[in-house]
Order: C-alpha cells, then sequence, then structure tokens
C-alpha cells in the first residue's frame, strides 16, 4: 500500500506547479455509464458520477483534479463472457478513484483528449476490495463553454479496476 503513495503524492503536488493564470470554468461535474471490465461482464453497465477542478499549465493543456465514483449491480448473475457457462455472481460492484488528468485541447478546437493517473479501491461481494494504481485516457467534445460529452478508459492490474466510461458533463 505504501508503495501508491508516492505516486499520488507526487500526481497530487501537479497542480502546485500550475500558471497562476485562471480556467473560466474550473468546477466540472460529470455523470454517466459505467462499463465494467471485471470478469469480461459485457453488457451490464453501471452508473458514474465524478467532480474536478481544472488548474491551467498552457492555454492549450490543463490539469484537472477528479474524484469519481461508480455503481454496478448485478441482480440475477451476469454473463461471464465464455457463453454463459460460469455466470457472475449476483451483487454490487463500487468503484471509488481520485485522479490527476492532463487534457490537450487546441486553442478553437471543441475536440480534447488527455491522459490520467490516480489510485482506485473497489469492492465487490465475490472478490477481496482491490486498491491499485490507474491510468486513464480520454476523449471529448465540448457542446458548448459549459456542456460537455466524454469517453474514457481506465487501466489496472485488478480486473475490478478497469473500466470504460462515457458521459456528459458540465463546467461551472
Amino acid at each position: 500500500m505504501q508503495t501508491y503513495f508516492i505516486p499520488l503524492l507526487a500526481a497530487l503536488a501537479l497542480p502546485l506547479a500550475a500558471q497562476s493564470s485562471r480556467v473560466e470554468r474550473p468546477l466540472s461535474l460529470e455523470a454517466g455509464l459505467f462499463l465494467p471490465n471485471y470478469n469480461r461482464l459485457g453488457p451490464d453497465a453501471g452508473i458514474y458520477a465524478a467532480a474536478g477542478y481544472a488548474f491551467p499549465l498552457r492555454p492549450d493543456v490543463t490539469l484537472v483534479g477528479q474524484v469519481r465514483g461508480a455503481y454496478q449491480s448485478v441482480s440475477q448473475g451476469g454473463a461471464s463472457g465464455d457463453g454463459g457457462f460460469n455466470p457472475i455472481p449476483p451483487g454490487d460492484l463500487t468503484v471509488l478513484s481520485l485522479f490527476v488528468n492532463a487534457r490537450y485541447q487546441p486553442t478553437g478546437s471543441r475536440l480534447f483528449g488527455g491522459a490520467g493517473l490516480g489510485i482506485g479501491r473497489a469492492n465487490r461481494v465475490d472478490a477481496d476490495g482491490h486498491t491499485g494504481l490507474l491510468f486513464a485516457l480520454e476523449g471529448g467534445y465540448d457542446l458548448s463553454k459549459s456542456v460537455y460529452v466524454t469517453a474514457r478508459y481506465e487501466f489496472a492490474g485488478a480486473d475490478t479496476l478497469r473500466a470504460g466510461y462515457v458521459g456528459l458533463g458540465f463546467r461551472l
């Protein structure tokens, strides 16, 4: 567990190095579909919510500190991805993560993309809780100055932490 604290502290210190200029709408809220890869679940989607704060590095690059929570319930056993011979037992999956994302958006463009580093904790009834280092890739499109759509995938060593996210975000 100690090995995760050093990268996490380094990632959280990055905003301190950001320039003193301001982001027009620094606070963001997101919600949408949570698509876990736990045991190759496939179509059993859950929900997620996230809150973030943006720190400018350059005019086209911002650092976004983000807290993300996700929930999925499998009420009757889900497909395991192997033809259904080993169904996943009913139960809930919860994931909580803390991220720092570097987001690139060329000046004048509505498209953005980025990568992030974080730490997450997942709990499921049929598996021990997992805490692990996470790496994320994301892409999105600004519908307006304050509304955007985003897609994201988080990579991790623990199956219960790997997931995709598709959501709608609001900048405040």
